[in-house]
C-alpha cells in the first residue's frame, strides 16, 4: 500500500494493491467529503476496493502525508 500525490492537479491516490496486481477497474463509488472535495473508491469486478482517489486532496488530507507522497 502506498500513496502518490499529483501536486499540479491536487489529486492523491492511495494504492491498496501493487500496480502489477491491479486489474481493470470497471466501477467506482464516489463520495463528497467537504466543499468540492471528492473521494473515489476504485472497485474490481467483485466489488473489492483497489484504491482510493482524493480530489482536492490538500483540503482533506494532512499536509505531512502529502509532503511524503511521491509524484505518480
Amino acid at each position: 500500500m502506498h500513496m502518490t500525490y499529483e501536486r499540479d492537479g491536487d489529486e492523491a491516490y492511495l494504492h491498496l494493491v501493487d500496480r502489477a496486481d491491479e486489474r481493470e477497474s470497471p466501477a467506482y463509488q464516489m463520495f463528497r467529503l467537504q466543499g468540492e472535495a471528492f473521494l473515489f473508491f476504485d472497485l474490481d469486478k467483485h466489488g473489492k476496493v483497489l484504491g482510493m482517489r482524493f480530489e482536492l486532496a490538500s483540503t482533506v488530507l494532512p499536509q505531512e502525508v502529502l509532503d511524503r507522497a511521491p509524484q505518480p
